[in-house]
């Protein structure tokens, strides 16, 4: 729904709950990250996207906290996010992965 016409909703959405209701939902966490990477609040969505890994990984769902450590590169690269920032990202969580 991140990348579809109803996004602006979807932040509607977010943005009208208490964060306590949809905090430890990673599908939704993960779209939050996304849609502050699009509006450019890349260190809001760095954190987001943390958020969604450490549930994701408690949950034990392997797979997709791949996918959400592969989007966090994804992001932190296309910003231009350093590289010291990357590895410490990339030590923090390929080992729990």
């Amino acid at each position: 729904m991140v990348s579809t016409p109803e996004a602006e909703l979807l932040a509607e959405w977010l943005a009208a709950l208490p964060e306590e209701y949809w905090s430890n939902r990673p599908g939704l966490v993960l779209a939050h990250a996304s849609l502050a990477f699009a509006h450019g609040a890349h260190e809001s969505s760095y954190n987001a996207m943390e958020q969604a890994l450490e549930v994701l990984l408690d949950a034990g769902e392997h797979e997709r906290a791949s996918i959400a450590f592969f989007r966090l590169l994804q992001n932190m690269i296309a910003s231009g996010t350093g590289s010291p920032r990357r590895v410490a990202a990339g030590q923090r969580y390929v080992p729990r992965l």
